[in-house]
């Protein structure tokens, strides 16, 4: 009798477990297959528009401790897409874990930092004549990285980093469609991107800790890979797809997971976790989730117009009106060559709505490259606004068994 009640309630409890699954692997379904006009152009042309989505759900326990239920879209999930931006943020937090590794007496992230230069095609950041109250160090870059996403703010912590550190520290943890081989912007080859730039970091006129010129090794290309039907170089159209191979890489799967290991590293083995101090953490937080109007104005170029909706292409991309206070989107999102893409850990703190969401979609209808000639507007920034408040609108709608407790991650935000 006991082993007939045990097998009855295993069977009853497997039956919930796949009715659940079930329902939700139709949630995005159910979403995409809404009234609206985009959505159906979009799920009806995926050839066209490459689209590739992944939404995680989150359910806590009576812990507090968080239980995912993964689902993914799109017949293209697994292709490759140009991650533009979106490597800038395993790159901000692998600055963050290398400057704790080097645990110099008084080195922080705040420490002055001197990138100099060797050769012609270097650039250094002692001087920013654009930004002349702009103080060089890891926490502006990180700042302008999530702020407003600067090329140069990136290039100095890829730099720093290096692209061998990089790819070490990625691999070991499990992210194989991710390389991170080049800066952004610079218009340099392979092997100038294989060089970092010396660099020293300064308490008042006193060296902190100098690292040398590094050279690091070839990336391995595995493939080919060659989009459209042609590219603009030297003001000329060559008639011929893009070559990608040589082009950083970051999986839409890749970004979807780092984001929720680093923004639930609690849950994932030690040894998976990123080495990094609390309070450079919680200011790795904060700084993603902040908006442009709330970083320092130094950090910015005056001579640009930033709206909070800037770089928070889900819910808000295509929407210049002012963003809820009790929302936050902890997100890294990116644009180059008709690719638009954001991967977002977006929260409520008054509904105490919580879930992570990654999308790409391709917007470039004459399937050339770099003749900045991209439907972003038109096209991808709406898509990915309406996606986001769609599934933002089912969690507010989603009963839950056990209420999210956001009080910490909330208090953040406070003054």
């Amino acid at each position: 009798m006991k082993k007939y009640f045990v097998f009855i309630t295993l069977f009853l409890a497997l039956g919930l477990f796949f009715f659940s699954c079930g329902n939700q692997e139709n949630v995005l379904d159910k979403i995409l297959s809404s009234d609206s006009e985009l959505f159906r152009d979009v799920v009806n042309q995926q050839d066209k528009y490459k689209p590739q989505i992944i939404y995680t759900r989150i359910d806590r326990d009576q812990t507090g401790k968080p239980h995912f239920t993964r689902i993914e879209w799109g017949e293209f999930m697994g292709s490759y897409f140009y991650p533009a931006s979106t490597i800038k943020l395993p790159t901000a937090v692998l600055s963050l874990q290398k400057l704790n590794e080097v645990n110099y007496q008084d080195l922080s992230i705040y420490s002055e930092m001197h990138t100099d230069s060797i050769y012609e095609w270097q650039s250094s950041s002692r001087i920013n004549p654009q930004l002349p109250n702009f103080q060089a160090n890891i926490a502006s870059y990180v700042d302008q990285i999530f702020g407003i996403s600067d090329n140069q703010a990136y290039n100095r912590l890829y730099e720093f980093c290096t692209a061998d550190y990089l790819r070490k520290e990625l691999k070991k943890r499990g992210y194989q469609e991710t390389a991170i081989i080049h800066r952004l912007s610079g218009g340099l080859g392979a092997e100038e991107n294989r060089i970092s730039n010396p660099i020293s970091f300064y308490h008042n006129d006193s060296i902190l800790y100098h690292q040398h010129e590094f050279k690091s090794a070839a990336h391995e290309t595995t493939e080919n890979i060659k989009l459209g039907r042609g590219y603009i170089k030297n003001g000329e159209l060559v008639d011929d797809a893009f070559d990608f191979s040589n082009k950083n890489q970051f999986s839409l799967s890749d970004q979807h997971e780092f984001l929720k290991n680093l923004i639930f590293q609690n849950t994932i083995e030690h040894d998976k976790r990123f080495n990094i101090k609390q309070s450079d953490y919680e200011f790795l937080l904060k700084s993603m989730a902040s908006y442009p109007s709330e970083i320092k104005a130094e950090l910015l170029d005056e001579q640009e117009e930033y709206g909070d909706n800037y770089v928070k292409f889900l819910m808000f991309g295509s929407n210049r009106n002012q963003i809820p206070e009790s929302i936050r989107i902890f997100n890294k999102s990116g644009f180059a060559y008709g690719f638009l893409i954001d991967n977002a850990y977006i929260v409520d703190f008054e509904n105490n709505v919580e879930f992570l969401l990654s999308a790409v979609i391709y917007v470039n209808e004459n399937q050339i490259f770099n003749d900045d000639n991209y439907e972003y507007d038109a096209i991808g920034l709406p898509f990915l606004q309406q996606l986001g408040q769609k599934v933002y609108e089912y969690e507010i709608a989603r009963e839950k068994s056990y209420p999210v407790d956001l009080s910490k991650l909330a208090s953040l935000f406070k003054d």
